[in-house]
Protein backbone atom coordinates (compact mmCIF):
# COMPACT_ATOMS: atom_id res chain seq x y z
CA UNK A 1 0.00 0.00 0.00
CA UNK A 2 1.52 3.31 -0.72
CA UNK A 3 2.76 4.96 2.38
CA UNK A 4 3.99 1.54 4.03
CA UNK A 5 6.92 0.76 3.23
CA UNK A 6 8.20 2.14 5.88
CA UNK A 7 6.13 0.21 8.41
CA UNK A 8 6.50 -3.01 6.43
CA UNK A 9 10.56 -2.03 6.16
CA UNK A 10 10.66 -1.55 10.48
CA UNK A 11 9.55 -5.21 10.61
CA UNK A 12 11.60 -7.07 8.16
CA UNK A 13 14.30 -5.26 9.62
CA UNK A 14 13.26 -7.17 13.14
CA UNK A 15 15.23 -9.99 11.51
CA UNK A 16 18.07 -8.25 9.24
CA UNK A 17 20.22 -6.87 11.47
CA UNK A 18 23.64 -7.33 12.27
CA UNK A 19 26.77 -8.75 10.15
CA UNK A 20 26.62 -12.26 9.13
CA UNK A 21 28.95 -14.85 7.25
CA UNK A 22 27.18 -17.65 7.76
CA UNK A 23 29.56 -20.88 5.71
CA UNK A 24 25.85 -22.57 5.03
CA UNK A 25 24.36 -19.46 4.16
CA UNK A 26 24.64 -18.94 0.37
CA UNK A 27 24.35 -14.87 0.72
CA UNK A 28 28.24 -15.29 2.60
CA UNK A 29 28.64 -12.10 3.89
CA UNK A 30 25.54 -9.72 4.88
CA UNK A 31 24.67 -6.96 6.76
CA UNK A 32 21.18 -5.54 7.52
CA UNK A 33 20.12 -8.01 5.22
CA UNK A 34 22.44 -6.50 2.64
CA UNK A 35 24.76 -8.60 0.94
CA UNK A 36 28.61 -7.89 -0.25
CA UNK A 37 27.19 -8.57 -3.67
CA UNK A 38 23.96 -6.84 -3.62
CA UNK A 39 25.71 -3.74 -1.94
CA UNK A 40 28.12 -4.30 -4.96
CA UNK A 41 25.81 -3.92 -7.35
CA UNK A 42 23.80 -1.21 -5.38
CA UNK A 43 27.03 0.70 -5.56
CA UNK A 44 27.71 -0.04 -8.89
CA UNK A 45 24.58 1.63 -10.15
CA UNK A 46 25.21 4.91 -8.18
CA UNK A 47 28.16 5.35 -9.76
CA UNK A 48 29.81 4.78 -6.65
CA UNK A 49 33.15 2.19 -5.55
CA UNK A 50 32.86 -0.99 -4.26
CA UNK A 51 33.53 -1.19 -0.62
CA UNK A 52 32.97 -3.55 2.69
CA UNK A 53 28.95 -4.45 3.08
CA UNK A 54 29.91 -3.22 6.50
CA UNK A 55 30.22 -0.08 5.71
CA UNK A 56 26.54 0.43 4.36
CA UNK A 57 25.12 3.51 5.75
CA UNK A 58 21.53 3.61 6.78
CA UNK A 59 20.55 6.33 4.00
CA UNK A 60 22.34 3.29 1.65
CA UNK A 61 20.28 0.73 3.39
CA UNK A 62 16.94 2.33 2.98
CA UNK A 63 17.63 3.02 -0.77
CA UNK A 64 18.48 -0.78 -1.36
CA UNK A 65 15.65 -2.12 0.77
CA UNK A 66 13.25 0.28 -1.73
CA UNK A 67 14.76 0.09 -5.22
CA UNK A 68 15.55 -3.84 -4.80
CA UNK A 69 13.00 -5.65 -2.74
CA UNK A 70 9.78 -2.95 -2.61
CA UNK A 71 9.99 -1.56 -6.13
CA UNK A 72 9.95 -4.95 -7.55
CA UNK A 73 7.20 -6.25 -6.02
CA UNK A 74 4.82 -3.05 -6.39
CA UNK A 75 4.31 -2.58 -2.19
CA UNK A 76 2.52 0.85 -3.39
CA UNK A 77 0.28 -1.38 -5.47
CA UNK A 78 -0.74 -4.29 -2.95
CA UNK A 79 -3.52 -4.43 -0.15
CA UNK A 80 -1.83 -3.12 3.47
CA UNK A 81 -0.60 -6.67 4.79
CA UNK A 82 -0.44 -7.81 1.31
CA UNK A 83 2.47 -5.61 0.43
CA UNK A 84 4.35 -6.62 4.20
CA UNK A 85 4.01 -10.47 3.50
CA UNK A 86 5.48 -10.03 -0.41
CA UNK A 87 8.34 -7.66 0.81
CA UNK A 88 9.58 -10.10 3.38
CA UNK A 89 9.30 -12.62 1.66
CA UNK A 90 10.88 -10.56 -1.28
CA UNK A 91 13.93 -9.49 0.61
CA UNK A 92 14.13 -13.45 2.38
CA UNK A 93 14.02 -15.22 -1.14
CA UNK A 94 14.18 -12.55 -3.78
CA UNK A 95 11.84 -10.39 -5.61
CA UNK A 96 10.84 -12.83 -8.26
CA UNK A 97 10.62 -15.77 -5.35
CA UNK A 98 8.19 -13.32 -3.74
CA UNK A 99 6.10 -12.25 -6.65
CA UNK A 100 5.37 -15.86 -7.41
CA UNK A 101 4.01 -16.72 -3.71
CA UNK A 102 1.57 -13.89 -4.23
CA UNK A 103 0.80 -14.98 -8.04
CA UNK A 104 0.32 -18.46 -6.14
CA UNK A 105 -1.70 -17.32 -3.48
CA UNK A 106 -4.27 -15.16 -5.83
CA UNK A 107 -4.69 -17.44 -8.60
CA UNK A 108 -2.35 -15.83 -10.97
CA UNK A 109 0.52 -16.88 -13.85
CA UNK A 110 3.30 -17.43 -11.54
CA UNK A 111 6.26 -16.11 -13.39
CA UNK A 112 7.60 -13.81 -10.97
CA UNK A 113 6.56 -11.35 -12.98
CA UNK A 114 4.81 -8.48 -11.73
CA UNK A 115 2.16 -7.66 -14.30
CA UNK A 116 -1.36 -6.30 -15.18
CA UNK A 117 -2.76 -9.74 -14.43
CA UNK A 118 -0.89 -9.52 -11.09
CA UNK A 119 -2.06 -6.15 -10.54
CA UNK A 120 -5.57 -6.80 -11.26
CA UNK A 121 -6.14 -10.43 -9.31
CA UNK A 122 -4.14 -9.13 -6.16
CA UNK A 123 -6.95 -6.31 -6.15
CA UNK A 124 -9.74 -8.39 -6.08
CA UNK A 125 -8.28 -11.14 -3.98
CA UNK A 126 -9.24 -11.64 -0.26
CA UNK A 127 -6.55 -10.00 1.34
CA UNK A 128 -6.95 -12.43 4.53
CA UNK A 129 -6.59 -15.26 2.61
CA UNK A 130 -4.01 -13.79 0.26
CA UNK A 131 -1.67 -13.25 3.47
CA UNK A 132 -2.35 -17.32 4.46
CA UNK A 133 -1.43 -18.27 0.68
CA UNK A 134 2.10 -16.38 0.70
CA UNK A 135 3.23 -17.52 4.16
CA UNK A 136 2.17 -21.11 3.42
CA UNK A 137 3.22 -20.76 0.10
CA UNK A 138 6.69 -19.28 1.70
CA UNK A 139 7.10 -22.39 4.13
CA UNK A 140 6.14 -24.78 1.75
CA UNK A 141 9.13 -23.59 -0.65
CA UNK A 142 11.69 -22.99 2.37
CA UNK A 143 11.37 -26.71 3.75
CA UNK A 144 12.56 -28.07 0.44
CA UNK A 145 15.61 -26.15 0.65
CA UNK A 146 19.03 -28.33 1.90
CA UNK A 147 19.18 -25.86 4.16
CA UNK A 148 16.51 -26.19 5.79
CA UNK A 149 17.84 -28.04 8.78
CA UNK A 150 20.53 -25.20 9.63
CA UNK A 151 17.71 -22.24 9.06
CA UNK A 152 14.02 -23.60 9.40
CA UNK A 153 13.24 -22.69 12.80
CA UNK A 154 14.16 -19.37 12.32
CA UNK A 155 12.74 -19.05 8.94
CA UNK A 156 9.47 -20.34 10.85
CA UNK A 157 9.45 -18.20 13.87
CA UNK A 158 9.60 -15.22 11.05
CA UNK A 159 6.69 -16.74 8.62
CA UNK A 160 4.50 -16.92 11.94
CA UNK A 161 5.29 -13.60 12.83
CA UNK A 162 4.90 -11.66 9.16
CA UNK A 163 1.71 -13.77 8.69
CA UNK A 164 0.48 -12.18 12.51
CA UNK A 165 1.72 -8.52 11.34
CA UNK A 166 0.42 -8.82 8.45
CA UNK A 167 -3.25 -9.11 9.84
CA UNK A 168 -2.61 -6.83 12.03
CA UNK A 169 -2.12 -4.24 9.54
CA UNK A 170 -4.49 -5.11 7.09
CA UNK A 171 -7.34 -4.90 10.01
CA UNK A 172 -6.22 -1.57 10.66
CA UNK A 173 -5.80 -0.41 7.37
CA UNK A 174 -9.37 -0.93 7.06
CA UNK A 175 -10.49 0.54 10.19
CA UNK A 176 -11.49 -3.28 12.08
CA UNK A 177 -10.68 -4.51 15.51
CA UNK A 178 -7.36 -6.20 14.43
CA UNK A 179 -7.69 -8.26 18.17
CA UNK A 180 -11.25 -9.63 16.61
CA UNK A 181 -9.28 -10.51 13.50
CA UNK A 182 -6.66 -11.96 14.54
CA UNK A 183 -8.36 -14.24 17.52
CA UNK A 184 -10.83 -15.06 14.01
CA UNK A 185 -7.55 -16.74 12.34
CA UNK A 186 -5.78 -18.68 14.81
CA UNK A 187 -4.68 -21.64 13.63
CA UNK A 188 -6.96 -25.03 14.66
CA UNK A 189 -4.26 -27.28 16.64
CA UNK A 190 -6.70 -29.43 18.09
CA UNK A 191 -9.54 -31.45 17.26
CA UNK A 192 -9.69 -32.91 14.00
CA UNK A 193 -6.48 -32.19 13.30
CA UNK A 194 -4.64 -33.75 16.75
CA UNK A 195 -7.51 -36.95 15.76
CA UNK A 196 -6.00 -37.23 12.70
CA UNK A 197 -2.39 -37.32 14.14
CA UNK A 198 -3.56 -39.66 16.68
CA UNK A 199 -4.76 -41.46 14.30
CA UNK A 200 -1.35 -41.75 11.81
CA UNK A 201 0.59 -42.45 14.97
CA UNK A 202 -1.74 -45.39 15.68
CA UNK A 203 -1.64 -46.46 12.25
CA UNK A 204 1.95 -46.29 11.87
CA UNK A 205 2.53 -48.46 14.68
CA UNK A 206 0.25 -51.38 13.93
CA UNK A 207 1.38 -51.40 10.38
CA UNK A 208 5.03 -50.88 10.88
CA UNK A 209 4.64 -53.96 13.40
CA UNK A 210 2.41 -56.13 11.09
CA UNK A 211 5.43 -55.37 8.33
CA UNK A 212 8.16 -56.53 10.58
CA UNK A 213 6.09 -59.68 11.34
CA UNK A 214 5.05 -60.13 7.98
CA UNK A 215 8.83 -59.96 7.06
CA UNK A 216 10.20 -62.92 9.54
CA UNK A 217 7.14 -64.94 8.68
CA UNK A 218 7.86 -65.23 5.21
CA UNK A 219 11.45 -65.29 5.01
CA UNK A 220 11.12 -68.77 2.89
CA UNK A 221 7.17 -67.99 1.72
CA UNK A 222 4.91 -65.78 -0.34
CA UNK A 223 6.76 -62.65 0.48
CA UNK A 224 4.35 -60.20 -1.66
CA UNK A 225 2.07 -59.54 1.61
CA UNK A 226 4.91 -58.83 3.63
CA UNK A 227 6.31 -56.26 0.86
CA UNK A 228 2.81 -54.40 0.94
CA UNK A 229 3.04 -54.32 4.66
CA UNK A 230 6.27 -52.96 4.85
CA UNK A 231 5.08 -49.91 2.31
CA UNK A 232 1.94 -49.04 4.13
CA UNK A 233 4.16 -48.51 7.10
CA UNK A 234 6.55 -46.22 5.47
CA UNK A 235 4.09 -44.34 3.52
CA UNK A 236 1.70 -43.89 7.48
CA UNK A 237 5.23 -43.17 8.95
CA UNK A 238 5.64 -39.93 6.59
CA UNK A 239 1.84 -39.07 7.01
CA UNK A 240 2.83 -38.80 10.78
CA UNK A 241 5.93 -36.69 10.02
CA UNK A 242 4.44 -34.46 7.93
CA UNK A 243 1.30 -34.23 10.46
CA UNK A 244 3.80 -33.21 13.08
CA UNK A 245 5.78 -30.46 10.80
CA UNK A 246 1.85 -28.85 9.97
CA UNK A 247 1.24 -29.07 13.95
CA UNK A 248 4.56 -27.70 14.72
CA UNK A 249 3.88 -24.36 12.03
CA UNK A 250 0.34 -24.07 13.24
CA UNK A 251 1.44 -23.83 17.08
CA UNK A 252 4.17 -21.47 15.88
CA UNK A 253 1.48 -19.47 14.01
CA UNK A 254 -0.63 -19.56 16.73
CA UNK A 255 1.79 -18.41 19.42
CA UNK A 256 2.94 -15.98 16.87
CA UNK A 257 -0.85 -14.30 16.33
CA UNK A 258 -1.75 -14.58 20.26
CA UNK A 259 1.72 -12.48 21.08
CA UNK A 260 0.81 -9.74 18.73
CA UNK A 261 -3.05 -9.85 20.46
CA UNK A 262 -1.28 -9.44 23.81
CA UNK A 263 0.96 -6.48 22.50
CA UNK A 264 -2.05 -5.01 21.32
CA UNK A 265 -3.91 -5.28 24.37
CA UNK A 266 -1.28 -4.18 26.07
CA UNK A 267 -1.06 -0.85 24.18
CA UNK A 268 -4.58 -0.16 24.56
CA UNK A 269 -4.64 -0.18 28.22
CA UNK A 270 -1.13 1.54 28.13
Amino acid sequence: MQGNFETCLAQTAVYEGGYSNHPKDPGGSTYKGVTQSRYDEARGRWGEPRRDVRQLTEAEWRRIYHDFYWAPVHGDELKAGVDNSTFDGGVNSGPSRGIKWLQGAIGARVDGSFGPETTRLARAADAVKTIHGICDRRLGFMKSLSIWTSFGNGWSARVASVRAKSLTMWAEAGKRDPIVVLEANLPVTTGREADARSGAAQSGTAGAGAGAGGVLTNVHGDWLPALLLAAVAIVLLIALIRFAARARHSRLASEAIRSEIDRLKKEATA
